[in-house]
């Protein structure tokens, strides 16, 4: 059996350490500057694309912040294993990927709460493009992962 949201996340996680790897060519502060432009971006499609209100303006922000910072310990996490991966063994390898899942873990369980009050402050209506958005998404992940002869 495959798990396909464990694929996508390790197909992201792979980029990401190779992307960090280049980077990490760049000085430390120019690195942090593009990261955090990156998230900016993204943080900031998602309040576009999102149509928050000046009402849920607070709940929104709370849930940025909670964005922000689960990314900037991923970047530290993916970082300080690009350093290291040229000499790591397998169990090494299987080691970190075990504490990718956890931080990844640990990082939605402190999203949760911060959603939860940005999802409470929404209206109805809005509330059911929001579920359908994550059903879409869900959907997508099942698609392009869900091959039970271990091709992607």
């Amino acid at each position: 059996m495959t798990y396909p949201h464990c694929k996508r996340a390790m197909l992201g996680l792979t980029v990401a350490t190779v992307l960090s790897g280049a980077a990490m060519a760049a000085p430390d502060a120019a690195f942090q500057n593009v990261f955090r432009a990156r998230i900016d971006r993204r943080v900031s499609t998602l309040h576009t694309n999102s149509r928050i209100t000046p009402e849920q303006e607070p709940a929104w922000s709370g849930c940025a912040a909670v964005m922000r910072e689960n990314a900037r310990k991923m970047d530290d996490s993916v970082r300080d294993r690009a350093r290291i991966e040229l000499s790591m063994t397998a169990l090494d390898f299987m080691r970190s990927c075990a504490q990718f899942s956890m931080r990844h873990a640990a990082d939605m369980r402190n999203l949760v709460p911060a959603f939860e009050t940005l999802y409470r402050a929404t209206t109805e209506p809005r509330k059911h493009t929001a579920d359908q958005v994550f059903r879409d998404e869900a959907g997508k992940i099942a698609r392009s992962g869900n091959n039970r002869d271990g091709k992607s």
